[in-house]
This record gives structure tokens, C-alpha cells and sequence, in this order.
């Protein structure tokens, strides 16, 4: 499809080219004509002689070949353009229906209280930015779709400061999960930009790619996949601590939980 469209292309513009040529030829011949007409009719007042009828000799021929062949080439040319400009139109669907969507490597899900999608290129080019909560409406723009990452941290970072989701005593906390073929660390640093260009103090954690068992464990509890994600890698790596009393606890706690390792039965981080 392609290459169809390419050819026609060409060919159109051919055709184009040899029916305008054709046109300035016929207007050429048809106004020597008009001028020898003129010039006829100024003799025959003067004198009828035989110069009237040497005068007026134009080819006929000549004019009706011209007017035959740029009747042919303007339905030709019509033709052409039509033929091409549909098969731009079938190209361009085609483009829309399957190219688009293979463009997207993989999402990045931040979860900042409000958690956001971000659905990246291989060239970290934003293709989709999804709310995945009530708050998340409020800061998500669809009309940034096509803006590069950093381009839509900062504005994210800046609609955050407007709305007041900012701490202004403590550290913001913010998420990180992936999926798919994308760099949780270069996503890392790219947020830990974007917030230090404001001055915002935070703690930005990679949590991980998500898995099934972190999209159950969020769907059955109403939590964001990058939460469901951090606990069950605390889980993970102490199975005495019950993820119940994880879902119960504050971002604070669960970081003594994961770095720390120390939990007591009773639910208390220590």
C-alpha cells in the first residue's frame, strides 16, 4: 500500500505536469489564431487581394490534435488524483488501525495519591495518559498525548503543587511500577528531576514490574497496583507479616517494613 501510494503519487503529478503543457500550447496556437483573424480582417478593408486568403491559413489540425490531447490528460489527471487521494486516505486508516498501537513498549504507573498511566513509546514519548482514580482526573490532560516524558513530569509535578497534594511537612511519596519494555530506573531518574527542579521533597521508590498476583491483590482491595506490588514484596520477603495489617499501614510504615525487616504479631513496625 506503500508503495501504491507513492507511484500514483508520481504518476499524478506527471500527469498534472504534461496537462498544463498541453493547455499553455492550445492557448498558444488558439491565440496566434485570434491574431491572425485580426490581422485578416484589417487587410480585407484595405484591399481584397490573395493575401487575405494566404493570411488566414492556420492548421486546423494542428489545434483540434491540441484540444483532443488535453481533453484526454484532464480525464486522466482527474483520475489519478482521485485514485491517489483514496488510497492516502486507506494508507493513513491503516497507519491509525495497526501501526499506532505496536508504537507503545510499555506503561509506567505512578503512584503519587493520585495514581497515574502512562502509556511510553520505545523513545519515552507519553501515547496515553490515563487517571486511575477520582484525585488523578483532576491532574490528567489527554490533550498532552504525543509530549515527551519529561515535558508531561513537569506539568504533572506542577498541576500536583495547584491542587495541593503537596506535603508541606513531609516527604512526598510516589511509586513506581512498569510493565511491559520499559527502564524503571531511567523512568527513576526522570521523576527525580521533575520534582527536584521544584524544590519538593519526596521519595521516589522503584517498586518493580507488576505481576498478576499484584493486580488481584489491587483489584480486591482498592488499592493502586504499585501499592499491591510493594506488599507483596514485603511479603515476600518475611512471610510472618500479615498482609492485612500491610494494608492497613501508612507509606511510612511500610518502608520500615521493607528495609527494615522487623515486624512484631501484634501489627507494629518497630
Amino acid at each position: 500500500m506503500k508503495y501504491i501510494r507513492i507511484i500514483l503519487f508520481v504518476i499524478a503529478v506527471l500527469s498534472i505536469i504534461a496537462t498544463l503543457i498541453t493547455y499553455f500550447k492550445l492557448r498558444k496556437e488558439l491565440k496566434s489564431k485570434k491574431v491572425v483573424k485580426e490581422n485578416n480582417e484589417k487587410i480585407e478593408k484595405e484591399d481584397k487581394d490573395e493575401t487575405k486568403e494566404e493570411s488566414s491559413e492556420i492548421p486546423k489540425e494542428k489545434i483540434e490534435k491540441y484540444v483532443k490531447i488535453f481533453t484526454i490528460l484532464t480525464i486522466i489527471t482527474g483520475i489519478l488524483s482521485l485514485a491517489a487521494i483514496i488510497v492516502n486516505i486507506i494508507y493513513k486508516k491503516n497507519i491509525g488501525d495497526v501501526e499506532k498501537p505496536n508504537s507503545v513498549v510499555g506503561t509506567v504507573i505512578l503512584d503519587i495519591n493520585p495514581v497515574i498511566e502512562l502509556k511510553l513509546d520505545e523513545y519515552y514519548i507519553v501515547d496515553e495518559m490515563i487517571a486511575l482514580d477520582y484525585d488523578a482526573q483532576i491532574i490528567v490532560d489527554a490533550s498532552l498525548k504525543g509530549k515527551e516524558l519529561d515535558e508531561i513530569m513537569d506539568f504533572i509535578v506542577e498541576r500536583l503543587i495547584a491542587e495541593n497534594f503537596i506535603p508541606y511537612d513531609d516527604d512526598l511519596d510516589v511509586l513506581i511500577c512498569t510493565t511491559g519494555d520499559v527502564d524503571i530506573h531511567e523512568i527513576e531518574t526522570k521523576v527525580h528531576n521533575a520534582f527536584d527542579r521544584k524544590d519538593i521533597r519526596k521519595i521516589v521508590t522503584p517498586v518493580g514490574k507488576i505481576t498478576d498476583k499484584d493486580t488481584e491483590l489491587a483489584k480486591s482491595n482498592n488499592i493502586s497496583a504499585c501499592k499491591a506490588a510493594y506488599i507483596n514484596s514485603i511479603v515476600d520477603a518475611n512471610g510472618e507479616i500479615s498482609v492485612d495489617y500491610l494494608l492497613e499501614s501508612s507509606m511510612r510504615n511500610l518502608r520500615e517494613a521493607k528495609y527494615n525487616n522487623r515486624y512484631c504479631d501484634k501489627g507494629y513496625f518497630l
